[in-house]
């Protein structure tokens, strides 16, 4: 696949007013026209219809590679050599499982719960089981981001079995992050056309360029 090496923040990003020029008696609606930062992980091309995760096409991501090797480039800044995706998805496997409490969290809800509600709690949550909280260095970091997107498909999974009565399934040992999800929602392993076509979704999925909870922090 060919990267695209040019600098982002020359190419892509649009600055709006400084700050000494902005219109206090205007609302800049959706910060339209408000320039924010500048990402190195994920550029959004809109007039020409074009997203890139670090440098690489998305479209070539999906046709080329697996959620593992975009979550692997995400994370690190390069694609994995075939040694470093397999302890990539080792790491991934090994973090699949929930604290019991988690699962406590889950139950406890009321049923019309969304989804997303509940994703947003026990991930707060698991914050308090985790082996490098209030570390804060960029390998601690990495360490909880593996964690994170390891749990997140075991916390969905079991929050849509709660939900309808159903026996939980747990994570798997052997198989892909986006098959494993498919087995822990159903109960069954998916077929491979389809395993595929879920990790090529998950791939679109992986990043979204700057988002507003940043800004938060950063005006914090």
């Amino acid at each position: 696949m060919k990267k695209d090496t040019r600098k982002i923040k020359e190419d892509y990003v649009v600055e709006g007013p400084q700050l000494c020029e902005l219109d206090r008696s205007k609302t800049y609606k959706g910060l339209v026209g408000i320039y924010v930062d500048e990402s190195l992980i994920t550029m959004i091309d809109g007039e020409k219809g074009k997203l890139y995760y670090r440098g690489y096409p998305l479209m070539e991501l999906v046709n080329n590679s697996s959620f593992e090797e975009v979550a692997y480039l995400l994370i690190y800044g390069n694609l994995p050599t075939v040694s470093e995706l397999g302890i990539f998805k080792n790491e991934l496997i090994k973090e699949r499982n929930v604290p019991d409490s988690i699962v406590t969290i889950l139950k406890s809800y009321p049923r019309n719960t969304t989804r997303i509600e509940l994703l947003r709690t026990s991930v707060s949550a698991l914050s308090l089981y985790d082996a490098d909280d209030y570390v804060y260095t960029e390998e601690a970091n990495i360490r909880k981001g593996i964690r994170i997107i390891a749990k997140i498909p075991t916390i969905l999974a079991f929050a849509h079995r709660i939900q309808e009565n159903l026996p939980l399934v747990e994570p798997s040992k052997d198989i892909s992050h986006a098959g494993n999800y498919y087995y822990m929602m159903t109960g069954r392993k998916s077929s491979r056309d389809f395993e595929r076509t879920f990790d090529k979704i998950l791939i679109c999925h992986a990043d979204h360029s700057i988002i507003f909870i940043k800004l938060f922090f950063q005006s914090n």
